[in-house]
């Protein structure tokens, strides 16, 4: 009976140690931790590791207090690794009512072929500023997917294939379901770049809002700057603040040639300034005067005279630090 108490639990320790964080809790006294017989698994559990007793049973009992959930379920951080790791495994990923981000990525598709368009669940914020131990189960575990749902998702475009996006699937001949984009988001980069995107709005037929997705939510760049989407597919794009689109400053340095020769082009805006001379480029370009049949779009209000459509600035939303629960 004594060699089936210990081997058990050692065996769990040796097969979840990849993780930054111990497999079995704590065993200190019983009288605080639990039963006298967890004493003898860590005693003979530091022998087999090498490890002495005092400093096993100081680095789970730091465990127990890190594992437990703050301000809720006290007894949660004495349960078996295992069971914990599952538990924030399963609560690490939001509901899938949540709205999510489908990125399309694709530089060169046949105009009439579709793209696979899924989402990756976005992680749960709240799961993943509980501890070191739940942050490191959320990330290490593979997040459930599922199909774009064109209501409540948005489409990221990347820098690279914004010219496929535009041109092929925005075509006369592309496919269909890019009629059926409610929420578009861009890079910076993409945000002034001629005619591409009005011209694709003539396919836009559903589009209700469009974003600017920026760098960050503060700091200074320039107009050209490509944003780069996080690894993490799960990371959720994020609306800025009034206050956050005040201090974000875009700047513009450079020589625009003509026929009569090169035009020094130098500005400087906020990002709520630059969400307007964006909604004024589009507005421009896509007047029935601009357009006319060449690419018109049945998104124009002429009562408003402008597109009928939202303008967003946002940016990618990092994941919590794990640094931040170091003890």
């Amino acid at each position: 009976m004594v060699a089936t108490s210990f081997h058990v639990p050692l065996r769990r320790a040796y097969h979840v140690k990849h993780l930054p964080f111990l497999a079995e809790n704590p065993t200190g006294q019983s009288t605080v931790h639990g039963p006298p017989y967890l004493n003898f698994i860590a005693t003979s559990a530091a022998r087999e590791l090498k490890m002495p007793t005092t400093r096993l049973q100081k680095a789970k009992a730091a465990e127990a207090k890190e594992s437990a959930p703050t301000g809720g379920f006290e007894p949660f951080g004495r349960l078996p690794a295992d069971i914990r790791q599952e538990t924030w495994k399963a609560a690490s990923s939001l509901p899938t009512s949540t709205p999510g981000v489908c990125f399309f990525t694709d530089t060169y598709k046949e105009p009439r072929q579709e793209p696979r368009l899924i989402v990756h669940e976005p992680r749960n914020r709240n799961v993943l500023g509980t501890n070191t131990e739940a942050h490191d189960v959320a990330l290490l575990s593979d997040g459930p997917t599922r199909p774009y749902d064109p209501e409540r998702d948005i489409v990221y475009v990347t820098n690279e294939a914004f010219e496929n996006f535009t041109s092929s699937q925005c075509g006369c001949n592309g496919p269909k379901w890019v009629s059926q984009i409610r929420h578009l988001a861009i890079g910076l980069s993409s945000a002034l770049r001629g005619l591409s995107l009005p011209i694709a709005m003539a396919r836009l037929s559903s589009l209700g809002t469009l974003s600017v997705v920026y760098p960050s939510s503060s700091g200074r760049f320039d107009f050209q700057t490509v944003v780069e989407p996080s690894a993490e597919r799960c990371t959720p794009l994020r609306r800025l603040t009034d206050e956050e689109m005040a201090g974000l400053t875009i700047k513009a340095d450079y020589e625009y040639d003509t026929w009569a020769g090169a035009f020094p082009v130098r500005w400087t805006a906020n990002a709520a300034e630059h969400l307007a001379m964006v909604e004024g480029e589009m507005n421009r370009s896509c007047h029935p005067s601009s357009a006319g049949d060449l690419w018109p779009s049945s998104l124009w209000d002429d009562k408003a005279n402008r597109l009928g459509i939202r303008y967003e600035a946002r940016c990618f939303e990092p994941l919590p630090a794990r640094e931040k629960f170091h003890l």
